[in-house]
């Protein structure tokens, strides 16, 4: 599939089969919203990450109608664990029971190390997370 445009860290339209554009939400991964720390490091990754394309593995629509899709590079590496290991997203466990127990434990596992290591988002003590930034905007407050 060729990608047009990235909206941010996990999100972005590609045009399927030359025909219409589709609305891509990556799988296993949370990154910073716009206006977090190391959203746009994360949306540049992406950018870079599916610039020559990608390979969707799309399972279900989310509420707003994007396709949630297992995305792999051109050469099959997996974008998920490749943002994850450089600390520019968060594993969101609420969707967890959606892999398989050893894909959660090697996302769970990609994820510690770039937070023991610092990498990314975890150079600094206690990043927000994406969904409490999300929360806090939806009560108009604002988010770090």
């Amino acid at each position: 599939e060729h990608t047009r445009a990235h909206h941010d860290g996990d999100t972005f339209v590609c045009e399927v089969d030359g025909a219409a554009d589709v609305v891509v939400r990556v799988a296993n991964v949370d990154a910073p919203e716009a206006g977090q720390a190391h959203w746009r490091a994360a949306r540049a990754r992406l950018r870079e990450l599916t610039r020559d394309g990608a390979m969707l593995d799309c399972y279900k629509t989310d509420r707003y109608a994007r396709h949630v899709c297992h995305v792999r590079t051109l050469d099959g590496g997996d974008i998920a664990m490749l943002m994850l290991q450089e600390g520019l997203a968060w594993y969101p466990e609420r969707y967890a029971g959606e892999d398989a127990v050893q894909q959660r434990e090697a996302y769970r596992q990609a994820q510690s190390q770039a937070q023991e290591r610092g990498r990314g988002l975890w150079e600094v003590p206690e990043p927000m997370a994406p969904w409490q930034c999300r929360r806090l905007r939806e009560q108009r407050e604002k988010c770090k």
